[in-house]
């Protein structure tokens, strides 16, 4: 079967590799390093969602866990959330399979990759109910919820904004996933 031959060509180029990478529909990206305002923008989502009273049922995972798409998709998102995280353990790697809310810091470099190339992919996952765009140079949020009906519906925020998932009962302060960003430092 091809799409095994695939991943199991990825896992072991993956373990073997000193950068990070994703398979998305059987193509093999390397992800770029993440720059101080990515980083400190990753650090606030997991200090504001431990912060916000998460459910004890609720797991959430940085960007070193790995997401499970497909057997030709495999991706590392910012962050993820899942309710009674199930994983798929292939060639030593642990991959959720699971998620329902997923965040993606862009920056210059990722943007084109974490929208074009990714979203189509996240929104095919049946347990998926919302996806976050956090970009890092400028202060705005994406926001895509999935209603019941399984359609998806986009909200623009701004820094004054309030980001509100449902879905897990959290609200956060849009402001406050930009503390300590400076956005008139240029991060090339």
């Amino acid at each position: 079967m091809v799409s095994s031959v695939l991943a199991t060509d990825f896992m072991d180029r993956l373990l073997r590799s000193a950068v990070k990478l994703e398979l998305l529909k059987g193509h093999v990206y390397e992800m770029s390093g993440s720059r101080r305002d990515h980083s400190r923008i990753q650090s606030n989502i997991a200090r504001l969602v431990y912060d916000g009273g998460m459910a004890p049922e609720l797991e959430y995972f940085g960007p070193d866990q790995s997401v499970r798409i497909s057997q030709e998709s495999y991706v590392f998102p910012d962050a993820s959330l899942a309710l009674g995280a199930e994983f798929e353990r292939f060639r030593g790697i642990d991959a959720l399979v699971n998620p329902l809310v997923i965040v993606e810091v862009l920056s210059p470099s990722t943007a084109e990759h974490d929208l074009a190339r990714k979203q189509p992919l996240y929104r095919s996952l049946p347990t998926l109910q919302a996806i976050v765009y956090i970009d890092s140079s400028q202060p705005w949020l994406e926001v895509l919820l999935r209603s019941p009906e399984g359609e998806w519906s986009v909200k623009d925020l701004g820094l004054e904004a309030e980001l509100e998932l449902e879905v897990i009962g959290l609200r956060i302060p849009v402001r406050e996933l930009y503390h300590r960003v400076s956005f008139d430092s240029a991060e090339a």
